[in-house]
């Protein structure tokens, strides 16, 4: 029983208390000091105090403040082991008040993780005839279904595994952990986890900021064949070979892999992974490892070859955040090697080359259906060129089974024009989003709403528009950006008849909210937008409720991630 209340003592020491924890404090105090019995040792005033305060205000008691009152309990009754104490009968009434409130189930998911897996099987009982919530809650599997572990400085990894290997054995199909520096991951305590969920399916870690993840020593990893089928990683191991020897026992199941932070060289040594369908590399580029010389300015253009030969069935490829020598010609020898031939999504973000000869290889382009290539160079050298050169793009055959398209406003029109030309003469084109660039570019052949025209307009379902400027009356809008106002914006939008979601990213806030309100009102069913502030937010937001339009608070950059979304629903 020692042994027991001792370690109820501890879980309930990590247990993170609300943030207004003392002001509650002292409302708990003043109110015992008004209702002070004298006949009482000081032990049981404090108990008795808040039994008379259950009994007084009994509704009128505030959530934070019961949350308070019953964490400084449990914490004292676990000291005492004599259930017939009156203490305990006053704290099962507070624990049936709080039960009535749903206190447990407003709880974060890793704090009600952390109270069910420190008790036993007899505690788990001996609660649930107090409170049917903490029945409700150990009983339901969807709690432990899918985990999303925030930043707590009470859980730590090896707390987590013992919880999850109590509770969410069978259970777990996810596990998202935040902030991963408190937990110190390493490869052996990640093979333990992956141990123990047999029905693990995706394990994702995100840090704050990039940290060197601690060497374990630990490579040699059982033949048990991890069901694992989706792996994201927020940082880098400071063992490269740890971080392979990882991803080759995850390879026989894995289909999704994202590495933020990952080194370039990995691509030198990355396993081949035959089931990979989607792969995301993205390079932070934080000043500390450039610094420690971890993220090398260029990458070789044979990198690239070794990691289409490694995932050869892959149909969705983000590369962000690198430079390359030469890419142009890897991706001709990745499509001469018959490698990357099922690629259906492609995004290319700030792919930098040195000798500014960045060449795209449209064989690749066949049997895509979503690309992205908004910042990425190739737009205004090599295609340009081409069309200079009196090139007929339609002759390529390229872009025809688009149904998504992003690219900046750097692009010709008439060149925009001959890109997307195949794919709306199939009527495959769903939709597109342009991002126009902020910097003042000297060409009168910019693209504009007119641009558009030789769309079929009734396909298109969702667009956007990111870093578009509305001209103020007294002066005419920058070279280089949109140069509709928000009216004519509004007409133009209104011309697209089956159109229901909306990306609108206006570079200043003048005549935005007009232009939102304006989508609001034309009835579209989902707007993406982040220029919503104040008074003038809440207006909006509640004429968004009543016309029965759902707008989405979200950073302009995370457009493709969101159009996956709006794939699945056609």
């Amino acid at each position: 029983m020692a042994g027991r209340a001792a370690q109820s003592e501890r879980a309930d020491d990590s247990m993170p208390l609300p943030r207004d924890q003392a002001y509650y404090k002292k409302a708990v105090e003043e109110f015992a000091e008004k209702n002070w019995d004298s006949s009482l040792s000081a032990f049981e005033k404090g108990y008795l105090r808040m039994g008379k305060m259950m009994r007084i205000f009994p509704r009128g008691m505030l959530l934070k403040e019961c949350r308070v009152v019953y964490i400084q309990g449990i914490r004292s009754v676990s000291k005492f082991g004599d259930r017939n104490h009156p203490k305990l009968r006053i704290l099962s009434r507070l624990v049936m008040e709080v039960s009535r409130r749903n206190m447990l189930e407003k709880l974060p998911t890793e704090v009600i993780a952390m109270i069910l897996g420190q008790l036993s099987l007899r505690d788990l009982c001996r609660a649930m005839r107090v409170c049917w919530g903490w029945k409700h809650q150990t009983l339901n599997q969807n709690l432990w279904k899918h985990l999303d572990f925030k930043t707590c400085k009470g859980v730590s990894m090896k707390a987590l595994a013992d919880v999850l290997s109590k509770r969410g054995k069978s259970a777990t199909q996810s596990i998202k952990i935040r902030d991963a520096k408190r937990f110190e991951l390493d490869g052996q305590k990640l093979y333990k986890m992956l141990y123990h969920l047999p029905n693990l399916r995706k394990f994702q870690v995100e840090a704050p900021h990039t940290f060197l993840l601690r060497k374990s020593n630990y490579s040699s990893w059982p033949d048990r064949v991890s069901t694992l089928t989706t792996l994201c990683l927020d940082y880098i191991f400071e063992d490269i070979g740890e971080l392979v020897s990882i991803l080759r026992y995850l390879a026989p199941n894995l289909k999704e892999l994202a590495l933020r932070g990952a080194p370039p060289f990995l691509w030198r040594i990355f396993p081949e992974m035959r089931t990979l369908e989607t792969l995301q590399l993205q390079n932070r580029d934080p000043p500390d490892a450039l610094k420690g010389g971890l993220f090398p300015s260029e990458i070789p253009s044979t990198f690239l070859r070794n990691l289409a030969y490694a995932t050869q069935d892959l149909r969705r490829l983000n590369i962000s955040g690198y430079n390359m020598r030469q890419p142009g010609d890897a991706l001709t020898r990745i499509v001469d090697e018959n490698n990357w031939q099922k690629l259906e999504e492609v995004s290319l973000s700030i792919l930098r080359s040195a000798r500014n000869d960045f060449t795209f290889d449209f064989r690749l382009t066949k049997n895509l259906k979503l690309l992205d290539l908004s910042d990425v160079g190739l737009l205004t050298s090599q295609i340009s060129n081409m069309v200079n050169e009196g090139v007929d793009m339609t002759s390529h055959q390229q872009f025809e089974n688009l149904e998504y398209f992003s690219c900046t406003s750097v692009v010709p029109a008439s060149v925009l024009q001959q890109l997307l030309g195949p794919s709306v003469e199939k009527r495959k084109l769903r939709g597109f989003d342009l991002k126009y660039m902020t910097t003042v570019w000297d060409t009168e052949d910019i693209i504009g709403l007119s641009s558009f025209d030789f769309l079929h307009k009734e396909d298109i379902e969702a667009l956007g528009l990111s870093n578009f400027v509305f001209p103020y009356p007294d002066r005419p809008a920058p070279s280089g950006r949109a140069s509709a106002d928000a009216q004519s914006f509004l007409d133009w939008v209104s011309s697209f008849p089956n159109l229901h979601t909306v990306f609108a990213y206006p570079f200043e806030l003048d005549g935005a909210r007009f232009a939102i309100e304006g989508l609001v009102k034309l009835g579209i069913k989902t707007i993406y937008t982040d220029c919503l502030i104040g008074v003038e937010r809440d207006r909006i937001m509640k004429l968004a409720k009543d016309k029965g339009v759902t707008i989405i608070h979200a950073v302009r950059d995370d457009s493709p991630r969101f159009w996956k979304s709006i794939q699945s629903q056609w």
